[in-house]
């Protein structure tokens, strides 16, 4: 039996079961731990079959989990260092992992790059269809992006980016600036509909003066994938280097959609090695 972790924030989560559903279709039979995440970190706790009516996770259980001994620090320890035990860099693509995956393993990484469940592709389409909005004004939102050449624009500058060397000279103006440019080339009358963690800083990344921002979802516990799902309603989308953007613009249905995301999704000055691949070569890299 392969055992997925699943852990993290939303998007981690959507990676993690895309690679597992790649690996089903393999053949392999798959088990998810949602509990090892619950025990090591406070988080809303909001698992995407509370989302995604088509996600399907047959869950090791509780009691399952205890009696294994696995909330001890030591049982943990000696997990990792099992042969059974697989992890990668979460960015850092690893074509050679299917020669590791064996009938009876565990494994835990964020799996961040298409590459990884390319093959399953229509299966993850199906599991990660959003439930119909509640909020009207989300209603709303959708029905004007259905009816316009719609642009989902995401600006995170919250959550640390401020501050975290590893986010530093990543999706600057400039890089909004050259979007915005590509966009007004290639889409005719483009409505730009923007997302983000601080709307202070829209006009200062944005040259544009019409445009609908979209401030009242919440960013974590119930609701907090309606973001996501908007942006998955346009026609078109600029994402930051956020998976969460990430994964709006992946599952925007529109067949010859423009989505555009940063060449350097982290600091190129830290050297963490090839991740341009996150943004994937299909789209376009700015």
């Amino acid at each position: 039996m392969v055992t997925m972790y699943i852990g993290g924030g939303l998007a981690n989560k959507m990676f993690q079961y895309a690679f597992s559903l790649a690996i089903k279709k393999k053949g392999y039979d798959v088990v998810y731990d949602t509990i090892t995440f619950k025990t090591e970190f406070v988080h809303d706790r909001v698992e995407l079959d509370d989302i995604f009516p088509n996600v399907n996770m047959n869950k090791i259980s509780k009691s399952d989990y205890w009696a294994a001994g696995k909330q001890s620090k030591l049982a943990r320890l000696v997990k990792r260092i099992s042969p059974k035990y697989i992890t990668e860099h979460a960015y850092l693509f690893n074509d050679k992992v299917w020669e590791q995956i064996k009938p009876t393993c565990y494994l835990e990484s964020s799996w961040q790059d298409e590459n990884y469940f390319v093959s399953a592709a229509d299966e993850v389409r199906q599991a990660f269809v959003f439930p119909p909005f509640e909020d009207e004004r989300n209603v709303e939102v959708a029905q004007a992006m259905a009816s316009s050449n719609s642009v989902a624009i995401h600006i995170r500058k919250g959550d640390g980016y401020g501050t975290w060397n590893i986010f530093s000279n990543t999706c600057p103006k400039k890089y909004y600036d050259k979007a915005l440019g590509y966009i007004k080339e290639h889409v005719e009358n483009p409505k730009f509909f923007i997302f983000t963690d601080s709307p202070d800083v829209v006009k200062e990344y944005l040259d544009i003066e019409d445009y609908t921002l979209i401030n009242w979802n919440p960013t974590s516990g119930k609701g907090n994938y309606w973001d996501m799902q908007l942006m998955s309603c346009a026609k078109h989308n600029v994402i930051a280097n956020s998976t969460y953007s990430w994964w709006g613009a992946w599952l925007n249905s529109n067949p010859t959609k423009i989505v555009i995301g940063p060449k350097y999704w982290f600091n190129p000055e830290c050297k963490l090695g090839d991740i341009n691949h996150v943004v994937p070569n299909h789209w376009v890299k700015l």
